[in-house]
């Protein structure tokens, strides 16, 4: 084979340094040209969004926690709320993401939405929109009823209904509600909220359950109350990477 004598010689390490560098470029380019897959959760969030055409949004609200992320967006005319999982890569270094979109709500409504996943301390986060513009705070109320625990094999004892309550400011367009669960409960029975997220089908389904709404402006003044019924879950979108 002829040389070109022009070209220098390589070392050994070298040659294995270079050869090193052409396959990471080629790898690059492989990747690019099918489709870079997300690195973080709300990347996973962001093409699922793109995916059924929910773009352009903004971000309204996020929670993050070790394995999964809870994400709300809105966009020109549309509600967006929906949950990343991280799941194990199963024996490899990799990981997988799990997204679903639990609701695609209209913003020209008032809405109140139980966000698809707990809090660190267990919490149930209400989101709200639609409000009065003069209303500065507000006061909600949850009851949660008929809800099963998964498993019956610890012989807990669940109440049939509870009614769970928090404040909480104006935060630009929106309320986010934070509701703890009861912690006065004897040692055999569970609160109800806790048996909720420890229901896995709850994400997929989505349910609904009633509330009492009180809003106030800066002077403490009633300026709404009312009862309704959480947004039932209504897109069920999925996607994994």
């Amino acid at each position: 084979m002829k040389r070109f004598s022009w070209l220098p010689r390589l070392s050994r390490r070298a040659r294995i340094v270079r050869n090193f560098l052409l396959a990471a470029v080629l790898g690059a380019a492989v990747v690019l040209a099918l489709g870079t897959p997300p690195l973080t959760k709300y990347g996973v969030f962001r093409r699922l969004e793109e995916q059924y055409l929910l773009t352009p949004s903004q971000l309204v609200y996020r929670m993050d926690k070790i394995v999964s992320a809870v994400y709300v967006t809105q966009g020109d005319g549309w509600i967006t709320v929906g949950k990343v999982d991280t799941l194990d890569g199963g024996g490899t270094p990799f990981f997988h993401h799990f997204g679903i979109i639990t609701h695609v709500l209209p913003r020209d409504s008032m809405q109140v939405v139980i966000l698809p996943e707990s809090t660190e301390d267990g919490s149930t986060v209400i989101a709200l929109w639609g409000a009065p513009e003069e209303a500065a705070a507000g006061e909600i109320a949850l009851t949660l009823e008929e809800i099963e625990p998964w498993s019956d094999i610890l012989r807990w004892t669940v109440p049939e209904r509870e009614v769970f309550s928090a404040q909480a400011a104006r935060e630009g367009d929106w309320f986010f509600f934070e509701l703890p669960p009861h912690q006065d409960h004897p040692d055999s029975e569970r609160c109800i909220m806790d048996v909720l997220w420890d229901n896995v089908s709850f994400v997929e389904e989505a349910g609904s359950w009633p509330y009492r709404l009180t809003l106030r402006d800066a002077k403490g003044d009633v300026v709404w109350t009312g009862s309704g019924e959480t947004a039932q879950g209504n897109a069920g979108l999925r996607a994994r990477t």
